[in-house]
């Protein structure tokens, strides 16, 4: 397998792993619980911030700078506060926590990029991504998403479908 597939098969399970939870990422308002219109357009402007900040990590993700992936680990932990600190609608409570707690995880995740040797082989990079993806919190915040789905919320284009 060429470098360029290598690259393109971590790139694929990370983002999958990401997108899911970058998607649900909401933040809170002053007051009061959001309406669910509110509520969703902030699932969809935080999304994607934390897509961007995963697409530009993407980019050099085979030999990240320790500045790069900080970068990347302050903008997904700063969705998740405004996870933390939102204020849905009582029936996007629970998931909203769920996605809270997978999108630190997956800032906590990018320690691991961080050990020498800095630049990555495939092999380790495809075991990371895999790892991630396969996590139980990952798979929480997938359910979450669903969850919100299944209850009518648009959580926006970045879950692909």
């Amino acid at each position: 397998m060429g470098s360029r597939s290598r690259f393109v098969t971590f790139s694929t399970l990370l983002a999958a792993a990401l997108a899911l939870v970058a998607s649900g990422c909401g933040g809170g308002g002053t007051g009061g619980r959001l309406s669910k219109k509110q509520y969703e357009a902030k699932l969809r402007t935080v999304g994607t911030q934390v897509s961007t900040d995963l697409g530009s990590l993407g980019v050099v993700i085979q030999n990240p700078s320790v500045a790069q992936l900080n970068r990347t680990q302050t903008g997904l932990n700063q969705a998740a506060r405004q996870l933390d600190t939102a204020k849905p609608p009582k029936d996007a409570a629970a998931d909203n926590q769920k996605l809270a707690a997978s999108i630190h995880f997956l800032a906590a995740s990018l320690d691991q990029l961080k050990k020498p040797p800095q630049k990555k082989s495939a092999a380790t990079l495809q075991a990371f991504a895999q790892s991630v993806a396969g996590s139980s919190q990952i798979q929480q915040g997938r359910a979450a998403t669903a969850d919100l789905r299944s209850k009518g919320y648009n959580v926006g284009p970045t879950l692909g479908g």
